[in-house]
């Protein structure tokens, strides 16, 4: 029968033994790196779910696909000129203003 007073008393034996392995713990470089990749990471996210969310509301529209690079200046242009409804147009008007943020920002932190 286990118990964790039981298994205490084995790792305690162990660790007086030393036959417990160190465990290592990042330097602060290295946390650091892991901290700036993962906000990389979630900015990316950012930008993935706000280009499917235009997507989406072009395809809900029965927009054509554009046939050039769709976030770069002239297809930025192309949906501002886009025959949407008001509140729709709103929305895409946001989500580009996001975009471009987002955009920036993963610029900044190489």
């Amino acid at each position: 029968m286990k118990t964790d007073k039981i298994d205490a008393v084995i790792l305690a034996k162990l660790h007086a033994g030393g036959f417990l392995p160190e465990v290592w713990i990042p330097d602060e470089d290295t946390q650091r790196q892991r901290r700036h990749t993962a906000e990389r990471m979630g900015v990316l996210e950012q930008v993935v779910r706000t280009k499917g969310r235009i997507h989406s509301i072009l395809h809900a529209n029965l927009i054509p696909k554009y046939s050039g690079h769709l976030f770069g200046k002239t297809g930025k242009k192309w949906l501002a000129g886009l025959p949407l409804p008001d509140d729709e147009k709103a929305i895409v008007g946001r989500l580009v203003d996001e975009l471009e943020r987002n955009s920036d920002q993963l610029a900044s932190s190489t």
